[in-house]
């Protein structure tokens, strides 16, 4: 009788915690106030988006949440990692009620899709992907797509790196954590910060982190900003991201109005900064940390600062785009340009859809006329931009799942294999695709 009694208080207990809580708590439900900012995706809408993450924290004056986060973070890491022998596997026994009731439960995840992820990394020697949720979280698991696993949960990653890179003859994992570039030496599991790169204030902000490898060197660079009214500079790592140095101060103070590019085939850095007019196609000198123009420049209109490209032999293949905006906003017109001649002359190459979010428009190593742009929808163009298709529309997703890319397009990487062979990662807001 008792073990009955038990059962049923356990039943009864399990009941309430499915319930929904708004039909347990009516007057819990909350509805935000009207002139809350809307969350929207698009480099434009930064600063809106950043306004609306502002909303949902509260902290004393001149606190800056995130960095309060970050050393529960750390702290709660060392903890875990200090105990780490005394831990049990996520899966076990588990005993309630006294011990009368026992269960074995292993976590499964999402039974339809997974959910967002960012930045991709893939590591040939043990055919492993790795990726970077939107929720943080680092992960890993083969190239089948079967059996992730979780490699670090107590840090909170912020999107746009993640990269290998070899160091003492292992290799050296390096990735942004609250804003700030990290190192990890031992596969991810604990991590160190890079000294140099700042913030201020909570407006302060990181983008286009490049990687730059030649032979045994390896420099790491990166946009940042200290706060909304300071400056846009750029940062150079030297020592495996261990420290930055700024090298260039910009005349923005807006990240959007800058762009960096390592085109492919080349250990070549090229930034553009969007000016009211034309903006000049300047290149860094590897060695000097100069800056040194190269073309007249690029005229972006109503567009963020863009830039993709190839190398073949000495010549640069270069494409960037521009947004007219007429009626009132109402009419958009997204034409992509090609210049051959360090960007000094543009020709028009063909017209976009849509006005490509944060990912850009990605070129394909292995075949340089494939070139990819996403926002809501990922669309490919076969001849070098001059006619784009989507893939697939985003509705089209929930009817093949398994051949069909989900909405809202994150990122785009292409790697090889230990044998050599190619492929293609999309990111999305369902997972990642290859």
């Amino acid at each position: 009788m008792k073990k009955l009694s038990k059962i049923l208080l356990l039943l009864l207990l399990t009941g309430l915690c499915l319930s929904d809580a708004n039909d347990l708590i009516p007057s819990r439900k909350y509805f935000p106030p009207s002139d809350m900012p809307t969350l929207t995706e698009g480099r434009e809408n930064e600063e809106r988006n950043n306004e609306w993450l502002e909303a949902l924290h509260r902290a004393a004056p001149n606190t800056d949440w995130r960095d309060i986060e970050y050393a529960n973070q750390i702290t709660f890491q060392e903890r875990k990692v200090r105990e780490i022998s005394f831990r049990q596997d996520d899966c076990g026994d588990f005993l309630i009620a006294d011990g009368d009731l026992s269960a074995e439960w292993s976590e499964r995840g999402s039974i339809n899709q997974a959910g967002s992820v960012y930045d991709t990394e893939y590591d040939p020697e043990t055919d492993e992907i790795w990726v970077l949720s939107a929720g943080g979280s680092l992960w890993k698991g083969p190239r089948s797509g079967n059996e992730w696993e979780i490699v670090n949960q107590d840090l909170r990653f912020s999107p746009g790196l993640l990269k290998f890179i070899p160091y003492n003859n292992k290799k050296r994992l390096v990735a942004f954590i609250n804003r700030i570039p990290h190192f990890s030496d031992n596969g991810g599991i604990t991590w160190s910060a890079s000294e140099g790169v700042f913030y201020e204030d909570r407006t302060g902000n990181f983008s286009d982190p490049v990687v730059l490898s030649s032979g045994n060197k390896h420099l790491i660079y990166v946009l940042s900003t200290t706060s909304r009214e300071n400056k846009v500079t750029l940062y150079r790592s030297s020592d495996l991201g261990e420290t930055f140095f700024p090298i260039h101060v910009f005349t923005t103070n807006l990240l959007s109005d800058v762009s960096l590019l390592n085109p492919v085939y080349s250990d070549r850095l090229l930034v553009i900064q969007k000016e009211e007019h034309k903006a000049p196609l300047l290149e860094v000198d590897t060695e000097k940390g100069s800056l040194n123009t190269l073309g007249d420049g690029f005229d972006f209109l109503r567009a963020s600062a863009n830039l993709s490209g190839w190398m073949q032999d000495t010549v640069l293949h270069l494409f960037a785009y521009n947004k007219e905006v007429k009626d009132n906003g109402r009419q958009r017109n997204i034409k992509l340009f090609y210049s051959m001649d360090s960007g000094n002359i543009w020709t028009e190459r063909g017209t976009l859809f849509s006005e490509p979010w944060e990912v850009g428009i990605f070129i394909s190593p292995s075949d340089p006329k494939v070139m990819y742009y996403g926002e809501i929808d990922c669309f490919k163009s076969t001849d070098a931009g001059k006619n784009w298709e989507p893939v697939n529309r985003w509705w089209q997703y929930y009817d093949n799942i398994q051949n069909f890319l989900h909405a809202d397009i994150m990122n785009f990487a292409e790697f090889d294999t230990k044998d050599g062979d190619p492929f293609t990662l999309v990111s999305s807001h369902g997972g990642v695709s290859i």
